[in-house]
């Protein structure tokens, strides 16, 4: 049989569909795109979390600044001279640049007074008498007002309200949360903290705390309280704010009192009137220092601030820096008139607890032997006035009228010292302190043990 051709075929595959393609590629490119969004916004939101659980963030030591004081009382110190002696006077400098090498001293000075202008009066004078004929209009008091109310405005950058809640139970056996706010004014970042200063009144043990900024609140915590000086420091955790309140929120400058004199404008903000945010004015009426207070030595500044120290009013200079807070700790005043914690005495208090740590405390209100004491017979020390009561001195059986001169082996002999050995300590230390104590016309030696307290 002859054979037979078979059929030969070519086995072709299905016409090509360029739009289903299309729409294949299409619904792909959505899918990467909509799961990569899913995937970024939970990354997003865990991310903080995640970071924390796995790579805790180290607390980061707290150390606050401020201007440099020239010296005591804010003065000011002379400029220093030129190296290897003092500067060329003015006669000196003629003669040189004359090139009057051989001309005596007594002749160069002559040619000085003979050729110097007509003596005028000293500016000072000038210038006061130019304020007193002065006549201010209107216009200037309002240029005046607007330029506080920058500042006040530009200060409420740094202020927060802080708020503490407790809970506790009615007669009728329901629990009733309760809230106490003040005034917050922020004065530190580290790592992914803010730290605000607020009033220790407002603030009891295992209270629940938030800080509101631009309406909105985020939780806090207390990091120390001081209730001697009626100071507390409270933290918030930087990640938890918006990006608008973390951006906004600025730390507020320490200024130096030292320069400060009665008669010098105020302002107070945060809650001076009690209500949050409020602000208001005043001038200095009195300002003293080296006043005696409890286990050191502050400046005394009174002001006629119309304020309510345990709303948070803080005390701001012209250019907005803090200056300090309005305190009931310091004493009493007359009606009108508010004391004034000056802040650059408080910087230790105030750094420890920014860092979580209690402020030693001993009870001792001192002053230093001065050079008359010491010729009537007292020996070099610290003078002790007072002690608190149930303070640990106090305790221990100091008395008024000794003279301390020793904690541990620290020799005691001025309040720097005294502030330095005492900033050392922690609280629950125990301490070998040495006092001198009169009996009849002697002094005597006496030694007392006690444990560091707490302010």
């Amino acid at each position: 049989m002859a054979e037979k051709d078979f059929i030969k075929e070519n086995i072709v595959g299905r016409k090509g569909d360029w739009k289903k393609r299309t729409r294949h590629y299409a619904r792909v490119l959505i899918s990467a795109l909509l799961f990569g969004s899913v995937s970024a916004a939970v990354f997003g939101g865990l991310e903080p979390e995640i970071r924390e659980r796995l790579h805790p963030m180290e607390s980061e030591a707290v150390v606050l600044e401020t201007e440099v004081i020239a010296s005591e009382g804010g003065a000011a110190l002379p400029e220093e001279s030129t190296a290897g002696g003092s500067a060329p006077s003015e006669a000196e400098t003629t003669a040189e640049a004359s090139g009057e090498v051989g001309q005596s001293t007594a002749e160069v000075v002559q040619a000085a007074e003979v050729s110097a202008p007509p003596e005028t009066s000293p500016v000072e004078d000038i210038v006061r008498q130019e304020l007193a004929d002065y006549a201010y209009t209107v216009a200037d008091y309002e240029k005046l007002n607007a330029a506080l109310k920058h500042v006040a405005q530009q200060a409420e950058q740094s202020l927060v309200e802080v708020e503490s809640r407790v809970t506790s139970t009615d007669m009728f056996g329901m629990e009733v949360e309760s809230g106490r706010q003040a005034a917050g004014i922020l004065i530190a970042r580290t790592g992914d903290e803010l730290l605000v200063l607020t009033s220790a009144d407002i603030i009891k043990e295992n209270d629940a705390i938030t800080v509101s900024v631009n309406g909105s609140s985020y939780e806090a915590q207390l990091k120390a309280q001081d209730q001697a000086d009626g100071i507390a420091v409270v933290s918030v955790a930087q990640h938890t704010l918006s990006a608008k309140d973390r951006h906004e929120l600025r730390t507020i400058t320490i200024g130096n009192a030292g320069r400060l004199q009665r008669g010098d404008l105020l302002l107070a903000v945060g809650a001076p009137d009690g209500s949050y945010p409020s602000c208001t004015t005043g001038r200095i009426s009195s300002i003293s220092y080296n006043t005696s207070y409890i286990d050191g030595s502050i400046a005394a500044m009174i002001a006629d601030l119309h304020a309510s120290p345990e709303s948070g009013a803080f005390v701001l200079n012209t250019k907005g820096e803090l200056i300090g807070w309005v305190s009931s700790r310091l004493g009493e005043t007359v009606d009108g008139y508010h004391r004034i914690a000056v802040a650059t005495d408080f910087l230790a208090q105030i750094q420890k607890l920014s860092n979580g740590i209690a402020y030693p405390y001993l009870g001792f209100h001192a002053q230093e032997v001065t050079s008359e004491m010491a010729r009537a017979g007292l020996p070099a020390g610290l003078y002790i006035e007072e002690c608190d009561k149930s303070s640990p001195a106090f305790n221990a059986g100091i008395q008024s009228g000794d003279v301390l001169t020793m904690i541990d082996d620290s020799e005691i002999d001025d309040m720097p010292t005294f502030r330095k050995v005492l900033g050392e300590l922690e609280v629950g230390d125990d301490i070998k302190v040495k006092v001198q104590r009169q009996r009849g016309s002697e002094y005597s030696e006496v030694e007392y043990k006690l444990t560091v307290g707490a302010r």
